[in-house]
C-alpha cells in the first residue's frame, strides 16, 4: 500500500510538470492498475487528483475470473458494482477488459444492474477481444454492452498491436457468442475505434473527419486482390483489414507513416534494441 501511494505522488508530479507538453500532444491520465490489486482509498485518492489535475483515468477492471471471485468475496458485490461504491466509474473513466460482470457464461452469479451502472456513469469500456481470446474468453457480447447504452472503445493490450485486426476480432468473437451473424456490425466495432474512444478521452476534435476535427487523417489502400471488389468500405476493413494496408498517417497535419513506414524513426534500429534488451533478460530467467 506504501509503494501504491509511492507511486501515485509520482505520476500527479508527472501530469504537473508534462501535461500539455509538445503543442498539447502529452497528456496525463491517471492508472490505478487493476481493480483488484488497488485500495479502494487508493481509487478515491485517484478520482479526486483527477478531478484537480483534470485528467483521465483508466484501471484494469472485469479482465480475469480471479479478480471478480476475490471482489465478489471481499466486498460481497460484482466488479462494476464495488467500482461505483468507490466513485470511479464517470465519463472520463475507460476500464480495459470489463468483459467478465455477473451473467457471463464462466461465472455462477447472476446479471444484475452492472451494464446499466456503466452506462449511466458514462464510462468507457476498452474492448480488447484478441487478449481476450488468448485468455480463453470473450466479452458477452459486443451488441449486449452496446444495446444497453454503454460506451465502447478499442484497445490492443497484447502483440500485434494492430487495431484494424482488433476490430474484425470484436465482431466475429461477438457473432459466435450470440450465434448472430448479423450481430456486431461492422459499423458499430468501426466506430467504438474511432469516436468511442474520443469520447473516452473527452475529445471531440478526434475520431472523425469533421470541421474544427484534428487534421488526424488515416489512408488505408483497399485497392488490393487480397480484398476484392468492394461496395462498403467499412465492411471491406472490419472483415479482411490489418495494419498492414495503412499506408498513410497524419497528426494534426503532420505525416508521420508514409507509405507504410514511419519517417521519424528507424524501425529497424528500434527492433534491435529492443531484441537486445530481451534477450538481456531471457539469459537471466533461469537464475
Amino acid at each position: 500500500e506504501r509503494k501504491n501511494a509511492e507511486l501515485f505522488f509520482c505520476a500527479v508530479e508527472f501530469i504537473q510538470q508534462y501535461h500539455g507538453a509538445h503543442s498539447g500532444r502529452l497528456q496525463g491520465i491517471l492508472n490505478p492498475a487493476q481493480a483488484e490489486t488497488c485500495e479502494p482509498s487508493l481509487l478515491r485518492e485517484s478520482v479526486a487528483a483527477a478531478r484537480e489535475l483534470d485528467v483521465p483515468i483508466h484501471i484494469h477492471a472485469g479482465g480475469n475470473f480471479r479478480e471478480f471471485l476475490e471482489i465478489l468475496n471481499t466486498y460481497r458485490k460484482p466488479v462494476v458494482e464495488y467500482l461505483a461504491a468507490t466513485g470511479i466509474l464517470g465519463p472520463r473513466t475507460t476500464l480495459g477488459h470489463m468483459a467478465i460482470t455477473g451473467g457471463h457464461s464462466r461465472v455462477d452469479y447472476p446479471l444484475g444492474d452492472e451494464l446499466k451502472l456503466l452506462a449511466e456513469s458514462g464510462a468507457t469500456v476498452g474492448h480488447c477481444p484478441h487478449k481476450c481470446a488468448k485468455m480463453a474468453f470473450a466479452m458477452e457480447s459486443f451488441d449486449q454492452y452496446l444495446d444497453a447504452g454503454v460506451n465502447i472503445g478499442m484497445g490492443t493490450d497484447t502483440y500485434p498491436l494492430d487495431i484494424v485486426a482488433e476490430m474484425r476480432y470484436a465482431s466475429l468473437i461477438s457473432r459466435l457468442v450470440d450465434r448472430n451473424a448479423a450481430g456486431a456490425r461492422p459499423a458499430d466495432v468501426f466506430n467504438a475505434a474511432t469516436i468511442g474512444g474520443a469520447k473516452a478521452l473527452g475529445r471531440d476534435d478526434l475520431g472523425r473527419l469533421a470541421p474544427g476535427a484534428k487534421a488526424d487523417l488515416v489512408i488505408i489502400n483497399l485497392r488490393t486482390t487480397r480484398y476484392g471488389p468492394i461496395r462498403d468500405p467499412i465492411k471491406a476493413l472490419v472483415d479482411g483489414g490489418c495494419g498492414r494496408d495503412v499506408d498513410t498517417v497524419m497528426v494534426d497535419g503532420k505525416i508521420l507513416v508514409q507509405g507504410g513506414r514511419t519517417v521519424r524513426i528507424d524501425e529497424a534500429e528500434v527492433y534491435a534494441n529492443a531484441r537486445q534488451v530481451t534477450q538481456r533478460y531471457w539469459s537471466h530467467v533461469p537464475t
